[in-house]
């Protein structure tokens, strides 16, 4: 396939004989890709297999065209430069970084929902940069990262409430309009590991209570 300025990277294996991925495209006209392989396991990325793209309709509804430049012009009206992106339950989640956006999509049903990142919090910090990189918990929580700002941090979202929780941010000007990258956790999930792009700073966390991160 032709290059791109490609960031982050999905897949639903929900048909394990022929796994779908999810590619996001850091540029203003940079549609989502979709390929469907037609096989698995190193083949599935090997092999040929149905490739379309992202194209948002209206304020509710999606589809994948094999239309590249409707694709791009729907990114350009929609989601400039997505980033981060993770599938879940049958939802893809992602992040524009240009317009400060979630996006959630429902692949059953082609509708999708968006909304403000960080604009429903709970609790003390500020979600109000660029979200960036989005990691899916074993439960209900998606964790973020943060470009730019004054505070740039790692933060929580409540799928079920759509809620916003500081899990950490920066207050020492060192950080100003740094980038918190490399969302990771330990096999038993009682250790977090981000990092702070600029700074080259890594930062292992624990909780207070001893239980593993959601």
């Amino acid at each position: 396939r032709k290059g791109g300025r490609f960031e982050s990277v999905a897949s639903d294996n929900r048909i394990e004989e022929s796994p779908v991925f999810f590619v996001t495209e850091d540029s203003k006209f940079g549609a989502m890709r979709r390929f469907q392989a037609n096989s698995t396991g190193w083949n599935s990325l090997h092999a040929e297999g149905d490739l379309s793209y992202l194209r948002i309709i209206d304020d509710k509804n999606f589809d994948w065209t094999k239309n590249l430049t409707a694709a791009r012009e729907s990114a350009y009206s929609h989601y400039q430069n997505s980033e981060g992106i993770s599938f879940h339950n049958g939802r893809l989640y992602f992040t524009a970084k240009s317009t400060q956006k979630l996006f959630v999509l429902d692949l059953e049903s082609f509708s999708y929902q968006l909304e403000t990142a960080g604009l429903n919090f709970e609790g003390g910090g500020s979600f109000n940069a660029s979200p960036d990189q989005v990691v899916k918990g074993t439960k209900r929580f998606l964790y973020f990262t943060e470009s730019g700002g004054k505070t740039p941090g790692v933060y929580a979202r409540d799928s079920r409430t759509g809620t916003y929780m500081t899990i950490f941010e920066a207050s020492d000007n060192r950080y100003l309009d740094d980038e918190t990258v490399g969302i990771a956790f330990s096999p038993d999930r009682h250790k977090m590991y981000a990092g702070y792009q600029e700074s080259g700073v890594l930062i292992e966390l624990r909780r207070i209570d001893n239980l593993p991160f959601p």
